[in-house]
Protein backbone atom coordinates (compact mmCIF):
# COMPACT_ATOMS: atom_id res chain seq x y z
CA UNK A 1 0.00 0.00 0.00
CA UNK A 2 2.76 2.67 0.24
CA UNK A 3 5.43 5.24 -1.76
CA UNK A 4 6.91 9.35 -2.16
CA UNK A 5 8.76 12.62 -2.87
CA UNK A 6 10.97 13.76 -5.91
CA UNK A 7 12.30 17.63 -5.76
CA UNK A 8 8.50 17.33 -4.64
CA UNK A 9 6.79 21.11 -5.08
CA UNK A 10 3.32 19.66 -4.84
CA UNK A 11 2.71 15.48 -4.29
CA UNK A 12 0.59 13.14 -4.09
CA UNK A 13 1.33 9.70 -1.91
CA UNK A 14 0.01 6.19 -1.37
CA UNK A 15 0.38 2.94 0.20
CA UNK A 16 -3.52 3.89 0.21
CA UNK A 17 -2.70 7.27 0.58
CA UNK A 18 -2.36 10.31 -1.54
CA UNK A 19 -1.56 14.01 -0.54
CA UNK A 20 -0.33 17.33 -1.88
CA UNK A 21 2.10 19.37 -0.71
CA UNK A 22 2.60 23.09 -1.69
CA UNK A 23 4.98 25.30 -3.60
CA UNK A 24 7.67 28.20 -3.46
CA UNK A 25 7.35 31.36 -1.84
CA UNK A 26 6.36 30.13 1.30
CA UNK A 27 5.57 31.84 4.44
CA UNK A 28 7.09 30.68 7.64
CA UNK A 29 5.08 31.02 10.89
CA UNK A 30 4.42 29.17 13.96
CA UNK A 31 1.34 28.18 15.07
CA UNK A 32 1.94 29.58 18.99
CA UNK A 33 -0.70 32.73 19.45
CA UNK A 34 -4.17 32.62 20.42
CA UNK A 35 -5.72 29.26 20.48
CA UNK A 36 -3.13 27.22 19.41
CA UNK A 37 -1.10 29.06 22.29
CA UNK A 38 -0.34 25.66 24.82
CA UNK A 39 -3.02 25.81 27.66
CA UNK A 40 -5.25 28.98 25.61
CA UNK A 41 -8.38 26.95 24.07
CA UNK A 42 -11.69 28.19 22.73
CA UNK A 43 -14.35 28.20 24.48
CA UNK A 44 -12.05 28.13 28.12
CA UNK A 45 -14.98 28.47 30.11
CA UNK A 46 -16.57 24.82 29.04
CA UNK A 47 -15.68 22.33 31.20
CA UNK A 48 -13.05 19.61 30.77
CA UNK A 49 -15.24 16.60 31.05
CA UNK A 50 -16.75 17.70 27.69
CA UNK A 51 -13.64 15.41 26.13
CA UNK A 52 -13.55 12.04 26.96
CA UNK A 53 -10.68 10.78 28.99
CA UNK A 54 -8.38 9.15 27.71
CA UNK A 55 -8.52 5.57 26.86
CA UNK A 56 -6.01 3.27 24.24
CA UNK A 57 -3.87 6.00 23.75
CA UNK A 58 -2.62 6.50 26.51
CA UNK A 59 -1.52 2.86 27.49
CA UNK A 60 1.45 1.39 29.59
CA UNK A 61 4.62 0.23 27.82
CA UNK A 62 3.74 -2.93 26.78
CA UNK A 63 3.80 -6.04 29.69
CA UNK A 64 3.53 -3.58 32.12
CA UNK A 65 -0.21 -3.22 32.61
CA UNK A 66 -3.46 -3.89 31.44
CA UNK A 67 -4.30 -3.43 27.84
CA UNK A 68 -6.53 -3.95 25.26
CA UNK A 69 -7.16 -3.39 21.21
CA UNK A 70 -4.10 -1.62 20.19
CA UNK A 71 -2.56 -1.97 23.55
CA UNK A 72 -4.80 0.60 25.87
CA UNK A 73 -5.64 0.91 28.84
CA UNK A 74 -9.42 1.29 27.94
CA UNK A 75 -11.88 4.29 28.31
CA UNK A 76 -11.71 6.21 31.55
CA UNK A 77 -8.67 8.33 32.75
CA UNK A 78 -5.21 7.32 32.91
CA UNK A 79 -3.84 4.11 34.89
CA UNK A 80 -0.48 5.51 35.74
CA UNK A 81 1.37 6.28 39.50
CA UNK A 82 1.61 10.04 40.09
CA UNK A 83 4.98 11.39 39.58
CA UNK A 84 7.13 14.11 39.00
CA UNK A 85 9.87 14.50 36.92
CA UNK A 86 12.86 17.26 36.41
CA UNK A 87 14.77 18.14 33.21
CA UNK A 88 15.55 14.63 32.06
CA UNK A 89 16.61 15.92 28.82
CA UNK A 90 16.88 18.49 25.91
CA UNK A 91 13.55 19.99 25.69
CA UNK A 92 12.22 18.39 29.18
CA UNK A 93 11.56 20.76 32.23
CA UNK A 94 9.63 19.86 35.28
CA UNK A 95 7.02 21.71 34.07
CA UNK A 96 6.81 21.03 30.03
CA UNK A 97 8.05 18.89 27.48
CA UNK A 98 8.90 20.64 24.18
CA UNK A 99 7.39 19.07 21.16
CA UNK A 100 8.01 20.36 17.41
CA UNK A 101 5.51 19.42 14.80
CA UNK A 102 6.31 20.73 10.48
CA UNK A 103 2.90 20.46 8.63
CA UNK A 104 2.61 22.34 5.13
CA UNK A 105 -0.11 24.83 5.72
CA UNK A 106 -0.13 27.59 3.23
CA UNK A 107 0.55 27.28 -0.51
CA UNK A 108 -0.83 27.15 -3.94
CA UNK A 109 -2.97 24.51 -2.71
CA UNK A 110 -3.53 25.02 0.93
CA UNK A 111 -5.70 22.26 3.28
CA UNK A 112 -4.66 19.29 2.53
CA UNK A 113 -3.28 18.77 6.40
CA UNK A 114 -5.17 20.84 8.46
CA UNK A 115 -6.89 18.41 9.48
CA UNK A 116 -3.54 16.77 10.94
CA UNK A 117 -2.68 20.12 12.71
CA UNK A 118 -5.68 20.68 14.47
CA UNK A 119 -5.84 16.28 15.53
CA UNK A 120 -2.39 16.89 17.45
CA UNK A 121 -2.74 20.18 18.62
CA UNK A 122 -6.51 19.46 19.87
CA UNK A 123 -4.26 15.79 21.64
CA UNK A 124 -1.91 17.23 23.41
CA UNK A 125 -4.47 20.22 24.74
CA UNK A 126 -6.61 17.42 25.74
CA UNK A 127 -3.99 15.88 27.75
CA UNK A 128 -2.68 19.00 29.13
CA UNK A 129 -6.17 19.82 30.68
CA UNK A 130 -6.03 16.23 32.39
CA UNK A 131 -2.66 17.21 34.22
CA UNK A 132 -0.08 16.27 31.71
CA UNK A 133 1.80 13.35 32.29
CA UNK A 134 3.98 13.16 35.49
CA UNK A 135 3.48 17.19 36.03
CA UNK A 136 4.40 18.11 32.74
CA UNK A 137 2.33 19.37 30.09
CA UNK A 138 3.31 19.53 26.38
CA UNK A 139 4.17 22.70 24.77
CA UNK A 140 3.30 22.12 21.08
CA UNK A 141 5.16 24.29 18.36
CA UNK A 142 3.81 24.13 15.01
CA UNK A 143 5.98 25.41 11.93
CA UNK A 144 4.45 25.76 8.50
CA UNK A 145 7.08 24.96 6.10
CA UNK A 146 4.96 26.89 2.96
CA UNK A 147 5.39 23.39 0.89
CA UNK A 148 8.90 24.26 0.52
CA UNK A 149 11.54 21.42 0.73
CA UNK A 150 14.41 24.09 1.65
CA UNK A 151 11.90 25.76 4.17
CA UNK A 152 11.25 22.59 5.94
CA UNK A 153 15.00 21.80 6.45
CA UNK A 154 15.13 25.40 8.01
CA UNK A 155 12.34 25.28 10.31
CA UNK A 156 13.73 21.93 11.57
CA UNK A 157 16.88 23.01 12.30
CA UNK A 158 15.19 26.41 14.38
CA UNK A 159 13.21 23.88 16.35
CA UNK A 160 15.75 21.36 17.12
CA UNK A 161 18.81 23.84 17.46
CA UNK A 162 16.91 27.34 18.37
CA UNK A 163 14.03 26.31 20.39
CA UNK A 164 15.52 22.78 21.34
CA UNK A 165 12.65 20.78 21.03
CA UNK A 166 12.39 17.35 22.88
CA UNK A 167 10.57 15.46 19.79
CA UNK A 168 8.47 15.88 16.24
CA UNK A 169 5.09 15.27 16.35
CA UNK A 170 2.42 14.87 13.65
CA UNK A 171 4.89 16.75 10.63
CA UNK A 172 2.90 16.53 7.54
CA UNK A 173 4.54 17.75 4.37
CA UNK A 174 5.21 16.23 0.78
CA UNK A 175 8.54 18.37 0.80
CA UNK A 176 9.88 16.47 4.87
CA UNK A 177 13.12 15.12 2.50
CA UNK A 178 14.29 18.85 4.14
CA UNK A 179 13.97 17.40 8.11
CA UNK A 180 15.53 14.20 6.92
CA UNK A 181 18.74 16.53 5.97
CA UNK A 182 18.61 17.66 9.63
CA UNK A 183 17.51 14.95 11.94
CA UNK A 184 18.21 11.44 9.95
CA UNK A 185 21.47 10.79 12.01
CA UNK A 186 20.22 12.30 15.44
CA UNK A 187 18.52 10.48 18.20
CA UNK A 188 15.56 12.27 18.04
CA UNK A 189 12.14 10.98 18.36
CA UNK A 190 10.62 11.43 15.01
CA UNK A 191 6.72 10.22 14.73
CA UNK A 192 4.54 11.57 11.97
CA UNK A 193 3.76 10.49 8.05
CA UNK A 194 6.72 10.20 6.45
CA UNK A 195 6.36 11.19 2.76
CA UNK A 196 9.72 11.57 1.46
CA UNK A 197 11.82 8.62 0.96
CA UNK A 198 14.83 10.00 2.50
CA UNK A 199 13.06 10.73 5.39
CA UNK A 200 11.03 7.30 5.63
CA UNK A 201 14.14 5.29 5.83
CA UNK A 202 15.51 7.29 8.73
CA UNK A 203 16.09 4.96 11.62
CA UNK A 204 14.39 7.80 14.23
CA UNK A 205 10.97 7.71 12.25
CA UNK A 206 8.21 5.86 13.14
CA UNK A 207 5.04 6.37 10.77
CA UNK A 208 1.26 6.06 11.84
CA UNK A 209 -0.69 4.13 10.46
CA UNK A 210 2.77 2.57 9.27
CA UNK A 211 5.47 3.89 6.66
CA UNK A 212 5.91 4.16 3.78
CA UNK A 213 8.31 2.25 1.16
CA UNK A 214 10.03 2.12 -1.96
CA UNK A 215 9.65 -1.61 -3.19
CA UNK A 216 6.76 -3.20 -0.68
CA UNK A 217 3.40 -2.54 -0.76
CA UNK A 218 0.10 -4.59 0.01
CA UNK A 219 -0.58 -7.26 -2.34
CA UNK A 220 -4.53 -5.85 -1.94
CA UNK A 221 -3.61 -2.40 -2.09
CA UNK A 222 -6.44 0.36 -2.28
CA UNK A 223 -8.91 -2.69 -2.60
CA UNK A 224 -7.68 -3.30 -6.25
CA UNK A 225 -7.95 -7.45 -5.60
CA UNK A 226 -11.59 -7.04 -4.17
CA UNK A 227 -12.77 -3.78 -6.29
CA UNK A 228 -11.89 -5.68 -9.34
CA UNK A 229 -13.63 -8.83 -8.61
CA UNK A 230 -17.23 -7.25 -7.39
CA UNK A 231 -17.16 -4.99 -10.67
CA UNK A 232 -16.00 -7.87 -12.87
CA UNK A 233 -12.92 -5.17 -14.07
CA UNK A 234 -11.26 -6.98 -17.56
CA UNK A 235 -9.14 -3.71 -18.00
CA UNK A 236 -7.63 -0.70 -15.67
CA UNK A 237 -6.75 3.08 -16.66
CA UNK A 238 -4.43 4.47 -14.00
CA UNK A 239 -3.14 8.31 -13.61
CA UNK A 240 0.12 9.68 -11.72
CA UNK A 241 1.45 12.87 -10.83
CA UNK A 242 4.69 13.84 -12.39
CA UNK A 243 5.73 15.90 -9.40
CA UNK A 244 6.03 13.17 -6.93
CA UNK A 245 7.89 9.92 -7.38
CA UNK A 246 5.44 8.27 -4.81
CA UNK A 247 2.17 8.52 -6.64
CA UNK A 248 4.13 7.41 -9.47
CA UNK A 249 6.07 4.42 -8.10
CA UNK A 250 2.49 3.78 -6.28
CA UNK A 251 0.70 3.98 -9.69
CA UNK A 252 3.16 1.19 -10.89
CA UNK A 253 2.96 -0.74 -7.71
CA UNK A 254 -1.29 -0.74 -8.07
CA UNK A 255 -0.38 -2.43 -11.84
CA UNK A 256 2.05 -5.21 -9.90
CA UNK A 257 -0.53 -5.72 -7.50
CA UNK A 258 -3.56 -6.24 -10.04
CA UNK A 259 -1.82 -8.09 -12.51
CA UNK A 260 -0.68 -10.17 -9.70
CA UNK A 261 -3.93 -11.13 -8.80
CA UNK A 262 -4.92 -11.22 -12.43
CA UNK A 263 -2.51 -12.51 -15.09
CA UNK A 264 -4.98 -11.33 -17.98
CA UNK A 265 -5.90 -8.26 -16.55
CA UNK A 266 -5.23 -5.64 -18.96
CA UNK A 267 -3.76 -1.85 -18.40
CA UNK A 268 -4.94 -0.07 -21.31
CA UNK A 269 -4.19 3.24 -20.32
CA UNK A 270 -1.57 5.11 -17.91
CA UNK A 271 -1.28 8.69 -17.69
CA UNK A 272 1.08 11.31 -16.31
CA UNK A 273 -0.37 14.72 -14.96
CA UNK A 274 0.82 17.79 -13.43
CA UNK A 275 -0.40 18.85 -10.02
CA UNK A 276 -1.90 22.35 -12.03
CA UNK A 277 -3.01 20.39 -14.83
CA UNK A 278 -6.06 21.55 -16.99
CA UNK A 279 -5.79 18.74 -20.13
CA UNK A 280 -8.12 16.22 -18.38
CA UNK A 281 -10.95 15.97 -20.97
CA UNK A 282 -8.21 15.34 -23.63
CA UNK A 283 -6.79 12.50 -21.52
CA UNK A 284 -10.52 11.61 -21.37
CA UNK A 285 -11.00 11.49 -24.55
CA UNK A 286 -7.42 9.25 -25.36
CA UNK A 287 -8.58 6.94 -22.35
CA UNK A 288 -12.01 6.52 -24.55
CA UNK A 289 -10.40 5.31 -27.31
CA UNK A 290 -7.92 3.02 -25.66
CA UNK A 291 -10.14 1.41 -22.67
CA UNK A 292 -13.86 0.25 -24.72
CA UNK A 293 -15.62 -0.93 -23.24
CA UNK A 294 -16.15 1.71 -20.01
CA UNK A 295 -18.21 -0.94 -18.55
CA UNK A 296 -15.33 -3.39 -18.08
CA UNK A 297 -12.62 -0.74 -16.91
CA UNK A 298 -11.50 0.11 -13.53
CA UNK A 299 -9.90 4.03 -13.02
CA UNK A 300 -7.28 4.03 -10.38
CA UNK A 301 -5.44 7.38 -9.24
CA UNK A 302 -2.65 8.31 -7.19
CA UNK A 303 -3.15 11.75 -7.02
CA UNK A 304 -3.93 14.29 -5.08
CA UNK A 305 -7.80 15.63 -4.22
CA UNK A 306 -7.83 18.41 -6.91
CA UNK A 307 -6.81 16.30 -9.57
CA UNK A 308 -9.13 13.48 -8.69
CA UNK A 309 -12.19 15.77 -9.23
CA UNK A 310 -11.18 17.22 -12.61
CA UNK A 311 -10.79 13.87 -13.13
CA UNK A 312 -14.03 12.94 -12.07
CA UNK A 313 -15.55 16.31 -14.40
CA UNK A 314 -13.86 15.19 -17.18
CA UNK A 315 -15.16 12.09 -17.35
CA UNK A 316 -18.48 13.03 -16.64
CA UNK A 317 -18.38 15.47 -19.30
CA UNK A 318 -17.79 12.83 -21.72
CA UNK A 319 -19.60 10.17 -20.81
CA UNK A 320 -17.12 7.84 -20.20
CA UNK A 321 -18.43 6.11 -16.89
CA UNK A 322 -15.88 3.21 -15.50
CA UNK A 323 -16.99 0.23 -13.88
CA UNK A 324 -15.81 1.74 -10.95
CA UNK A 325 -13.81 5.24 -9.71
CA UNK A 326 -10.87 4.38 -7.14
CA UNK A 327 -8.65 7.74 -5.93
CA UNK A 328 -6.42 6.91 -2.88
CA UNK A 329 -7.60 8.14 0.32
CA UNK A 330 -6.22 11.78 -0.15
CA UNK A 331 -9.58 12.32 -1.21
CA UNK A 332 -11.42 11.78 2.22
CA UNK A 333 -12.25 15.20 2.26
CA UNK A 334 -15.92 16.89 2.23
CA UNK A 335 -14.44 18.32 -0.88
CA UNK A 336 -14.43 15.28 -3.00
CA UNK A 337 -18.43 15.45 -3.09
CA UNK A 338 -19.47 19.40 -2.26
CA UNK A 339 -16.82 20.69 -5.24
CA UNK A 340 -17.49 17.47 -7.60
CA UNK A 341 -21.16 18.81 -8.54
CA UNK A 342 -22.08 15.05 -7.86
CA UNK A 343 -19.18 13.72 -10.45
CA UNK A 344 -17.73 11.85 -8.21
CA UNK A 345 -20.72 9.51 -7.37
CA UNK A 346 -19.67 5.99 -7.15
CA UNK A 347 -15.98 6.65 -6.34
CA UNK A 348 -14.38 4.15 -3.66
CA UNK A 349 -11.92 4.93 -1.34
CA UNK A 350 -9.91 2.70 1.06
CA UNK A 351 -9.35 4.64 4.29
CA UNK A 352 -6.54 3.74 7.33
CA UNK A 353 -9.25 5.16 10.27
CA UNK A 354 -12.45 4.64 11.17
CA UNK A 355 -14.77 6.85 9.20
CA UNK A 356 -16.30 10.22 10.73
CA UNK A 357 -19.76 8.55 9.11
CA UNK A 358 -19.77 6.34 12.33
CA UNK A 359 -20.61 9.30 14.28
CA UNK A 360 -23.38 11.44 15.00
CA UNK A 361 -23.84 14.90 12.87
CA UNK A 362 -24.35 18.21 14.13
CA UNK A 363 -23.89 21.51 11.70
CA UNK A 364 -22.21 19.16 9.24
CA UNK A 365 -19.38 17.84 11.62
CA UNK A 366 -19.61 14.48 13.41
CA UNK A 367 -20.11 14.48 17.13
CA UNK A 368 -20.22 12.02 19.71
CA UNK A 369 -21.41 9.61 20.02
CA UNK A 370 -20.08 7.34 17.69
CA UNK A 371 -19.54 3.85 17.75
CA UNK A 372 -16.11 3.94 18.88
CA UNK A 373 -14.45 5.69 22.00
CA UNK A 374 -11.75 6.62 20.28
CA UNK A 375 -13.10 8.36 17.62
CA UNK A 376 -15.78 9.91 19.58
CA UNK A 377 -12.24 11.54 21.67
CA UNK A 378 -11.33 12.71 18.17
CA UNK A 379 -14.40 14.62 17.14
CA UNK A 380 -15.11 15.52 20.70
CA UNK A 381 -11.55 17.27 21.50
CA UNK A 382 -11.62 18.81 17.54
CA UNK A 383 -14.95 20.22 18.33
CA UNK A 384 -13.94 21.95 21.41
CA UNK A 385 -10.69 22.84 20.65
CA UNK A 386 -11.04 24.10 17.21
CA UNK A 387 -14.63 24.80 17.00
CA UNK A 388 -14.30 26.91 13.74
CA UNK A 389 -12.46 24.27 11.84
CA UNK A 390 -13.87 22.67 8.87
CA UNK A 391 -14.81 18.86 8.52
CA UNK A 392 -12.31 16.87 9.61
CA UNK A 393 -10.79 14.04 6.57
CA UNK A 394 -7.76 12.76 5.19
CA UNK A 395 -4.39 13.00 7.34
CA UNK A 396 -6.70 14.14 10.77
CA UNK A 397 -6.75 10.42 12.06
CA UNK A 398 -3.64 9.38 11.57
CA UNK A 399 -2.18 12.75 13.48
CA UNK A 400 -4.20 12.01 16.40
CA UNK A 401 -2.70 8.73 16.86
CA UNK A 402 0.87 10.22 16.51
CA UNK A 403 0.18 12.53 19.14
CA UNK A 404 -1.52 9.39 21.16
CA UNK A 405 1.46 7.11 20.68
CA UNK A 406 3.77 9.93 21.97
CA UNK A 407 1.85 10.55 25.12
CA UNK A 408 1.63 6.59 25.55
CA UNK A 409 5.46 6.53 25.34
CA UNK A 410 6.00 9.47 27.50
CA UNK A 411 3.92 7.66 30.20
CA UNK A 412 5.78 4.39 30.02
CA UNK A 413 9.34 6.38 30.87
CA UNK A 414 7.39 8.34 33.25
CA UNK A 415 9.44 10.40 35.39
CA UNK A 416 12.91 9.59 33.74
CA UNK A 417 11.49 10.65 30.44
CA UNK A 418 14.39 10.98 27.60
CA UNK A 419 14.68 10.74 24.11
CA UNK A 420 16.68 7.01 24.54
CA UNK A 421 13.56 5.86 26.90
CA UNK A 422 10.92 7.02 23.75
CA UNK A 423 12.88 5.58 21.35
CA UNK A 424 13.14 2.30 23.00
CA UNK A 425 9.31 2.26 24.00
CA UNK A 426 8.88 2.93 20.22
CA UNK A 427 11.04 -0.04 18.70
CA UNK A 428 9.64 -2.64 21.28
CA UNK A 429 6.09 -1.73 21.17
CA UNK A 430 3.61 -4.66 19.38
CA UNK A 431 0.93 -3.42 16.89
CA UNK A 432 -0.60 0.07 17.22
CA UNK A 433 -3.78 1.10 16.09
CA UNK A 434 -4.98 4.18 18.60
CA UNK A 435 -7.58 1.67 20.25
CA UNK A 436 -8.73 0.60 16.96
CA UNK A 437 -9.13 4.12 15.30
CA UNK A 438 -6.26 3.25 12.85
CA UNK A 439 -4.89 0.40 11.02
CA UNK A 440 -2.88 -1.22 12.91
CA UNK A 441 1.12 -1.54 12.33
CA UNK A 442 4.24 -1.88 14.41
CA UNK A 443 6.25 1.31 14.93
CA UNK A 444 9.73 -0.42 15.54
CA UNK A 445 9.39 -2.47 11.95
CA UNK A 446 8.86 1.37 9.52
CA UNK A 447 6.34 -1.10 7.44
CA UNK A 448 3.36 0.45 5.63
CA UNK A 449 -0.19 -0.64 7.72
CA UNK A 450 -1.42 -3.62 5.81
CA UNK A 451 -5.48 -3.10 6.10
CA UNK A 452 -7.82 -0.70 5.59
CA UNK A 453 -11.85 -0.75 5.23
CA UNK A 454 -13.78 0.94 1.75
CA UNK A 455 -15.98 4.00 1.75
CA UNK A 456 -18.00 4.54 -1.26
CA UNK A 457 -19.54 7.84 -2.37
CA UNK A 458 -23.20 7.45 -2.10
CA UNK A 459 -26.25 9.92 -2.63
CA UNK A 460 -23.67 12.53 -2.06
CA UNK A 461 -22.20 11.18 1.07
CA UNK A 462 -19.22 8.68 2.01
CA UNK A 463 -20.91 5.39 2.90
CA UNK A 464 -18.73 2.75 4.26
CA UNK A 465 -18.91 -0.79 2.33
CA UNK A 466 -20.62 -3.53 4.35
CA UNK A 467 -17.77 -6.22 5.28
CA UNK A 468 -17.63 -9.58 3.65
CA UNK A 469 -18.19 -12.49 5.23
CA UNK A 470 -15.39 -14.05 4.31
CA UNK A 471 -12.70 -11.13 4.93
CA UNK A 472 -12.04 -10.94 8.87
CA UNK A 473 -9.50 -8.10 9.96
CA UNK A 474 -6.58 -8.17 11.99
CA UNK A 475 -7.13 -8.84 15.62
CA UNK A 476 -5.71 -5.65 16.85
CA UNK A 477 -8.50 -3.97 14.76
CA UNK A 478 -11.17 -6.46 13.36
CA UNK A 479 -13.12 -3.19 11.52
CA UNK A 480 -10.28 -3.20 8.37
CA UNK A 481 -11.24 -5.94 6.65
CA UNK A 482 -9.26 -5.14 3.29
CA UNK A 483 -5.99 -7.43 4.85
CA UNK A 484 -2.94 -7.34 2.23
CA UNK A 485 0.11 -9.32 2.89
CA UNK A 486 3.27 -7.21 1.82
CA UNK A 487 5.37 -7.86 -1.52
CA UNK A 488 8.03 -6.27 -3.08
CA UNK A 489 6.11 -5.44 -6.41
CA UNK A 490 9.94 -4.69 -7.81
CA UNK A 491 11.20 -7.99 -8.28
CA UNK A 492 7.53 -8.85 -9.68
CA UNK A 493 8.08 -6.14 -11.85
CA UNK A 494 11.26 -7.02 -13.07
CA UNK A 495 10.46 -10.71 -13.34
CA UNK A 496 7.06 -10.45 -15.18
CA UNK A 497 7.89 -6.90 -17.10
CA UNK A 498 6.12 -8.28 -20.95
CA UNK A 499 3.24 -7.72 -18.73
CA UNK A 500 3.61 -3.86 -18.12
CA UNK A 501 3.13 -1.22 -20.88
CA UNK A 502 5.68 1.91 -21.12
CA UNK A 503 8.32 -0.48 -19.41
CA UNK A 504 11.76 2.59 -21.07
CA UNK A 505 9.62 4.84 -18.43
CA UNK A 506 9.65 2.15 -15.29
CA UNK A 507 13.31 0.94 -16.05
CA UNK A 508 14.46 4.95 -15.61
CA UNK A 509 13.14 4.42 -11.57
CA UNK A 510 12.91 0.49 -11.43
CA UNK A 511 16.55 -1.19 -11.21
CA UNK A 512 16.30 -4.97 -11.67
Amino acid sequence: MPGMAIRVRVAASVATIALVGAACGARVEPLGRGPYDPGIYPGAGETAGQVPGPGATTGTDPGTGPTGPGGSTGPGQPQQPSCRGGASDTGVTASTVKIGSIITITGPLPGQFNAARDAVDSYFKMVNEQGGVCGRSFQLLIRDDGGDTGNNARVARQLLDEDHVFAFVGSHSANDDGMASVLCDKPVPDIGFQLGWKHTVCKNTYGVPGQLQKRRTGGAAAGTTYLNEKYAVEQVAIFWLQESEVSILSAWSFEAVMLRAKPDLKICYEQQTGVFETGFFNYVNNMKDRCDPAAKTAVYSTMENNSNIRLAKAMDSQGFKPAVFVPTSTSYLPSFISEAEGTTEGAVLEVPQLPFERCAERGGKPVPPCTSPELARYVAAINRFHPSSPRPGSFGAGAWGQAALFVEAARSCGANLTRRCVLRHLDARPPFSANGLLSPARPGFHEIYRAGLLLRVQGGHFVEMPRPANHPGPPEAPDFWNMSKRFDWWDYYCANKGKFPNTAQKDKYIKC
